[in-house]
Parts: C-alpha cells; sequence; structure tokens
C-alpha cells in the first residue's frame, strides 16, 4: 500500500526493502529496448527472496519517434516492477 524511497523517516517500520541495481537501460526509436537488473528482497521471511535475482527484457518499440520509445521503457519497467511484485506476494500468503 506504501512505499519509501530509501532513506525512509526513523519512524517508519519497512516490511519490505527492495534493492536494484540497472546495469543495462536503453533503446531505440523504432527499434527495441533493453533493460537488465538485478534485484534482491529483504524482509520478514525473504528465506531465498533475499538472494540476489537477475531479471532481463527486451521491449519492441512500436513507433519511429520518442512517444513510443518511453511508452517500450514504461512496458520493461512495468515487467520488472511485476516480477517483485509476484514474489512478494508470495512470501505474504499464508504458510500451510
Amino acid at each position: 500500500d506504501r512505499a519509501y524511497v530509501y532513506p525512509w523517516p526513523r519512524a517508519v517500520a519497512v516490511a519490505w526493502q527492495v534493492k536494484i541495481d540497472i546495469i543495462r537501460f536503453d533503446g531505440v526509436r523504432g527499434g527495441e529496448v533493453v533493460l537488465q537488473a538485478r534485484w534482491s528482497l529483504a524482509g520478514r521471511d525473504a528465506g531465498k527472496a533475499g538472494m540476489w535475482q537477475s531479471f532481463s527484457l527486451r521491449e519492441s518499440v512500436s513507433g519511429p519517434g520518442y512517444e513510443a520509445l518511453a511508452a517500450a521503457q514504461s512496458r520493461a519497467l512495468d515487467g520488472l516492477s511485476r516480477e517483485i511484485a509476484a514474489l512478494i506476494a508470495e512470501r505474504q500468503r499464508p504458510r500451510k
């Protein structure tokens, strides 16, 4: 529900901390966008999630202009955020 950028206020108790290293994030108008990153999740019951995860995505740019390039970059970032959100959701499910 809430996200804080590091350093967050001392009074805030964070449940999860996501560390992201962007290795490559570029694109060409009319070509493709490439996003390569490493990320890790720390927090309650992180378990294996605390290890670094690799992420790589190529996204086609649907037109020749900057608007299409920005849209493809946005879709690439969306892919990364969805992967991170899925792991957080998995860790929050009650264990049987």
